[in-house]
């Protein structure tokens, strides 16, 4: 019982960064609809919510290293919010794994 207590807040966790990641890309880059890096990082992490929603576990996780090179290389940014919010969800998602 307290496992899935700990396992439903861990994923709500995730949830919550997640969602910050996507409320960040479309505070900050509004109108920046054909930036490759940012189509990746959203569909990771809409992959991410799906798997949340839809079964309340987590199969896979993301290439942390490969979509912040891209950002990076796209962008010029090393020190944006969104990486920092990638981060969270790949060391909760990494949590859950290990715990599993």
């Amino acid at each position: 019982m307290v496992s899935n207590l700990i396992k439903f807040r861990n994923l709500k966790n995730i949830e919550y960064h997640c969602k910050q990641v996507l409320k960040l890309i479309k505070n900050n880059y509004p109108n920046d609809n054909s930036n490759y890096s940012l189509a990746r990082i959203e569909h990771s992490i809409n992959h991410i919510l799906e798997q949340i929603d839809g079964s309340k576990t987590i199969t896979s996780t993301i290439n942390l290293m490969d979509l912040t090179r891209h950002f990076v290389d796209d962008t010029g940014n090393y020190n944006d919010p969104i990486l920092i919010e990638l981060e969270h969800v790949y060391q909760k998602i990494e949590k859950i794994k290990k715990e599993s």
